[in-house]
């Protein structure tokens, strides 16, 4: 049985209305990408030919990986086969390996399943098999030589993580809203809707990034969501400073630092392309700072320009990833049926192509 259902035709999305009913076509088509029946996915991950992307459906947490241009066919699937155990945040590597984060040595680990066997290595955490690190987004250059993990460093929310990384009844909002878990009024999703304006104080201490490379790991204090260049040698990664969210690179070679965004709302989950010379990333900073209303952004690194991709009346859309240097998919709670009008209890995937 396959396990994606792919529309083959592009949605031109919203032809005759956009999402705020002026006549105008949403600023780029949409494809729908991929679906599971009954189940969500989220955060996918392309590198190389491969995609990978995190699942939950009635069996638990599970992270997939199939190919990027084939996406309705089988793929190799990672469970856990431990009681109450998940495998999540996939990440895709370009020969066919799989970095995740799973709870089958202890608390949870970063790992990376090689491409050509059934080995899995532990990866960032110094060998430490009890999750010294408690990672909570992974992240690797496309080769797999430089890897990302952020985490808490008070121990009160590190604890509050683990109760919740494998429970499959995890609200569907915060489970396509990962960056949500590093803000304390956004944290539990009945009230996490009060906008990140500037000045809005965050009770969460900042977590910290780790960056392992050539065998050294480097610690970047108040930064999350990271991204990685191909090469390794950029890290782009979210900070938050009184209360708003904004966009920052890091050179690790010369250890060169950049703010690449100044907003009032929040800008999230960054994601280099291909080519190191653009991040998509995701913002609420056209819906006055919902967190109901998010949408896909790219930002031309050489230009400073910002254009926003995506658009609709009321969808969450998060997670992107560059397939290519001209395609990106994400996750989005869009109706499939009314994508720009109507939104579901349920993540798929989708493509914008620019």
């Amino acid at each position: 049985m396959k396990r994606w259902m792919v529309l083959p035709l592009l949605l031109l999305v919203a032809a005759n209305a956009d999402a705020r009913g002026h006549g105008v076509a949403a600023p780029y088509p949409l494809l729908l990408a991929a679906e599971v029946k009954g189940g969500d996915l989220v955060y996918p991950s392309v590198a190389g030919d491969f995609l990978v992307y995190s699942q939950r459906d009635q069996h638990g947490f599970a992270v997939t990986r199939v190919l990027a241009e084939q996406p309705e066919r089988e793929g190799l699937v990672l469970r856990s086969s431990k009681r109450h155990g998940a495998i999540r945040r996939g990440v895709a590597l370009a020969d066919g390996a799989i970095g995740y984060v799973c709870n089958r040595m202890g608390p949870i680990s970063a790992w990376k399943r090689w491409s050509n066997s059934d080995l899995h290595q532990l990866v960032i955490n110094g060998g430490n098999f009890i999750g010294g690190l408690v990672p909570i987004h992974l992240a690797a250059n496309r080769t797999g030589t430089v890897w990302a993990v952020d985490t808490y460093l008070n121990r009160e929310r590190r604890s509050r993580y683990l109760d919740t990384f494998a429970n499959v009844n995890l609200e569907p909002e915060l489970l396509g809203q990962n960056w949500r878990i590093y803000w304390s009024d956004a944290d539990h999703w009945k009230v996490g809707y009060k906008a990140t304006e500037r000045g809005t104080r965050n009770k969460f201490d900042h977590p910290a990034l780790f960056v392992q490379r050539d065998g050294v790991i480097t610690m970047i204090r108040n930064a999350f969501d990271a991204t990685l260049s191909a090469d390794g040698n950029t890290v782009v990664f979210v900070r938050e400073q009184n209360g708003n969210f904004d966009l920052w690179m890091q050179n690790l070679a010369s250890g060169a630092l950049t703010r690449l965004t100044s907003n009032r709302f929040g800008d999230f989950e960054p994601a280099l392309s291909p080519d190191g010379k653009k991040v998509a990333f995701v913002s609420n900073r056209d819906s006055k700072g919902s967190v109901r209303h998010t949408m896909i952004y790219v930002l031309d690194l050489e230009s400073g320009a910002i254009t926003q991709v995506t658009d609709s009346a009321r969808a969450v859309d998060g997670g992107p990833t560059w397939n290519g240097n001209h395609r990106i998919l994400f996750h989005s709670n869009r109706d499939p049926h009314q994508p720009q009008r109507s939104t579901e209890k349920q993540w798929r995937i989708w493509e914008v192509q620019l």
